[in-house]
């Protein structure tokens, strides 16, 4: 509940996508799901932070290393979020095998309380009714049982 709604209905949207051409298939639901949280979002800002510390004055010297290491911080999580196992492309990730596959019960799980969302038609109708109740533009009228529905 702590993420936005309109990223939790699009992470919804995409598991429907994904279970409307393979009913069933957590492997593709999660892939959409992590293609979007991770990939876009919590990935690329781990990512931006190393490159940003690279440029700080302090660590000018270590900056290439500082970098590569928010790289590759970023590169596990994205593996984890994919739950595949790791060491195709790049070897020295193959260790982390045992530990990748092992957080695949919690990022289900994560996935599957993020989706757990109420569509977004629900959201439109309680906007609507906030704004037949309310006489004037600047006045909101809602009822304590709409509130509970916020």
């Amino acid at each position: 509940n702590r993420y936005p709604t309109g990223l939790r209905s699009v992470c919804r949207k995409m598991k429907a996508l994904a279970n409307s051409k393979q009913p069933n298939n957590a492997k593709l639901q999660n892939s959409l799901i992590g293609g979007i949280i991770f990939l876009r979002i919590f990935t690329s800002k781990i990512a931006l932070f190393g490159k940003e510390q690279r440029k700080d004055d302090r660590y000018k010297k270590f900056g290439h290393h500082i970098q590569r290491k928010f790289t590759l911080i970023s590169k596990i999580l994205q593996t984890i979020s994919n739950q595949v196992q790791a060491g195709t492309k790049e070897k020295w990730m193959q260790p982390l095998n045992d530990y990748i596959l092992g957080k695949a019960p919690a990022i289900t799980r994560f996935f599957d309380e993020l989706t757990q969302v109420e569509p977004l038609q629900h959201f439109f109708h309680l906007d609507r009714q906030i704004l037949e109740n309310s006489p004037e533009l600047d006045t909101v009228c809602i009822s304590l049982s709409g509130l509970d529905l916020l």
